[in-house]
């Protein structure tokens, strides 16, 4: 479930409004393997690979390398302090508009100007974490997701150990390459329509305000689906694809 979830925030990198998500649980529980293992199935052009970033490292990307692109990154820091949320600004700003832009001292010759710096997204974001309080300031802009700490989960994992090592194969290569071709297949910056959308307004709870923001995911979360059975989908006048309710 966490996978196949993980799957669709990724396909929503070619959405106008993409989704992120921070995945958490306890050391050992699988999160980074699962986040690792989902961004295999996309082809190296879509993802990101960020296991660490400094506060300015987003500006400094080459001009239109993160449109419509998966960053996939690492543990978030331990230390939910002050510098930790200023050294995160630049991604929030990034997920909430699709845009960066600052002003910067940049050298000129022998004299220091004043620069306007912009980096164009969007994108979809993921990271993970073992921490049990995150900033309200990002937790808000992803979607929490847990790791499944069950003892099932762990026979499941216990059996793919043991049938890796008695020589027992799948064929995960071709998976892979099968992603990978399903995904380059995907239009980018395509406009899905929920032609439901005001009947799910009506039964979403509304107490807390967080649920603005939630209902906008899970609105991404529809235009993700989708986007990935486009060529199952019917569209309308304009070309955008319509959201099927199966």
């Amino acid at each position: 479930e966490t996978a196949v979830t993980i799957y669709l925030i990724g396909t929503s990198r070619l959405l106008l409004k993409p989704l992120s998500a921070i995945v958490r649980g306890s050391s050992s529980s699988g999160k980074s393997y699962t986040l690792e293992k989902v961004a295999e199935l996309f082809p190296p052009e879509a993802v990101i690979s960020a296991k660490q970033m400094t506060p300015q490292a987003l500006f400094h990307m080459p001009e239109g390398s993160l449109r419509h692109r998966w960053v996939v990154a690492g543990e978030r820091s331990r230390k939910e302090d002050d510098g930790t949320a200023e050294a995160t600004r630049a991604l929030r700003e990034m997920l909430s508009s699709g845009t960066l832009s600052k002003l910067m001292p940049v050298k000129s010759g022998q004299t220091i100007e004043t620069r306007l710096i912009e980096q164009q997204g969007p994108i979809a974001f993921c990271e993970t974490t073992t921490l049990g309080q995150i900033f309200d300031e990002d937790a808000n802009r992803s979607i929490l997701l847990a790791t499944d700490e069950s003892q099932a989960q762990t026979m499941r994992i216990f059996r793919g150990l043991a049938e890796s090592h008695i020589g027992k194969q799948s064929n995960t290569q071709r998976a892979k390459l099968l992603h990978h071709t399903l995904q380059r297949l995907l239009p980018t910056g395509a406009t899905a329509r929920i032609p439901y959308a005001d009947r799910l307004a009506k039964l979403f709870p509304t107490k807390r305000v967080e649920a603005r923001r939630a209902f906008g995911q899970l609105l991404g979360f529809l235009q993700a689906s989708a986007l990935l059975h486009h060529g199952q989908r019917q569209r309308d006048p304009d070309g955008a694809i319509l959201a099927d309710r199966n």
